[in-house]
């Protein structure tokens, strides 16, 4: 059952499954022409954001792919940096920054996917643009 209700959030987060919903995709190019995406507060609990990435990465649409989710107590940011991009943008190095810099916490992952969090919940979108700004550059 819990695997049933994650999977439908993710299809709602993604714009399926629901009458008159469609969720806003904010995209910006970055030098390379590659796409960077961002939600800067999907309706996803913050365990489910890596999911949501790794689905839109496997599109192959997008190079950067930056996601930020908040719940009562905890702000949460995942990012996805694609192959193709790997050499210029390290998803840790984004994540970590953004989660010290931004949310009072800390981050940390692989060069193509990291996560991290923190308490100050009012920063959220300011990290996720600050991570969009960086990657599109």
């Amino acid at each position: 059952l819990e695997k049933e209700v994650s999977d439908m959030r993710r299809q709602l987060a993604t714009g399926g499954g629901g009458e008159g919903r469609e969720l806003v995709v904010k995209t910006r190019k970055n030098v390379k022409k590659d796409f960077v995406v961002y939600w800067d507060n999907v309706d996803l609990p913050a365990k489910e954001l890596k999911s949501l990435a790794d689905q839109i990465r496997a599109k192959g649409e997008y190079g950067v792919i930056a996601l930020g989710s908040r719940d009562e107590e905890k702000a949460s940011v995942v990012v996805s940096v694609s192959s193709e991009l790997s050499s210029d943008y390290s998803a840790s190095d984004l994540v970590t920054r953004a989660s010290e810099d931004f949310l009072g916490g800390k981050g940390g992952g692989r060069a193509d996917m990291a996560q991290g969090g923190g308490p100050n919940l009012d920063k959220l979108e300011e990290a996720i643009e600050w991570i969009v700004e960086t990657s599109a550059g």
